[in-house]
């Protein structure tokens, strides 16, 4: 997990113990219906790309910049919110020993542009379809489930 900005502050304060975030997640599909998962260096788990929001951020900003800095891609149209995920299910502890509860704000993403080209948060990127997905951490999994089914509006 980056170290920068809000989340930085906060931990130089509270060091690793649980801190509550907002997260916005990107589910991008090209033209064959498969989904853009991005292998993280960090955790080693396949998402898909996304990040924390940090102060004075909008959900459409962190998904514009968290799509260009893990992806090199750029949003182009409407991004659409599947729903929100929360709750104790989405606690987590990275490999540093940072603890957190994260609310998952994710956005189907169909307009796009440019090549998808990993950063160093990622091991690799690779378009997946429904029937093929990696293991996908549980977090995501509940919302890339909603989304391969159809269903949207969702608040847990």
């Amino acid at each position: 997990m980056a170290r920068d900005g809000y989340v930085a502050a906060i931990r130089e304060r509270i060091g690793s113990d649980p801190l509550l975030i907002v997260a916005a997640a990107a589910i991008l599909t090209d033209a064959a219906g498969r989904v853009l998962l991005q292998h993280r260096a960090d955790t080693r788990d396949w998402t898909p790309p996304g990040g924390i929001m940090d102060l004075g951020e909008t959900l459409r900003e962190v998904l514009e910049r968290e799509l260009r800095e893990e992806t090199r891609l750029e949003l182009t149209g409407p991004a659409t919110l599947l729903g929100i995920y929360s709750g104790p299910g989405y606690a987590m502890t990275y490999p540093n020993g940072d603890e957190i509860q994260a609310v998952i704000c994710p956005f189907h993403c169909p307009h796009w542009s440019g090549t998808p080209t990993p950063d160093p948060e990622s091991l690799e990127l690779r378009w997946f379809e429904r029937h093929a997905l990696p293991a996908v951490h549980p977090h995501h999994r509940d919302y890339l489930d909603d989304h391969f089914a159809g269903r949207t509006g969702r608040v847990l």
